[in-house]
């Protein structure tokens, strides 16, 4: 989806909204209305229907897999790889994940 695309380059290079929008050929208000446009389509996939909890795949690999090097890697709804070490805490782990929830 080139809007998803675009949006995404906006994040990554720093620039203003003015700027970037400049330098693409589009609006400013442009990348406003697909950034905020995203962001709502990304929540209606996270919200499970009333009564009915969402079911993702896990894959649980033991802390001795040379593999894995001691790290957990979460891949979000989204696509989004997160690599942490195994030993991370919970808490810290939740706010991590609910920060990426709301910024990506």
């Amino acid at each position: 989806m080139r809007r998803a695309r675009l949006v995404a380059q906006w994040r990554e290079s720093g620039k203003s909204a003015r700027e970037f929008a400049r330098d693409h050929g589009v609006t400013p208000w442009i990348l406003y209305y697909w950034r905020e446009r995203l962001a709502a389509l990304r929540d209606q996939t996270r919200q499970p229907e009333a009564g009915r909890r969402a079911w993702v795949p896990v894959h649980v690999v033991s802390d001795d897999d040379p593999q894995t090097g001691g790290e957990v890697e979460v891949i979000l709804a989204t696509g989004d790889r997160l690599r942490v070490r195994a030993n991370v805490t919970t808490d810290t782990l939740r706010r991590v994940v609910d920060v990426l929830r709301t910024v990506c």
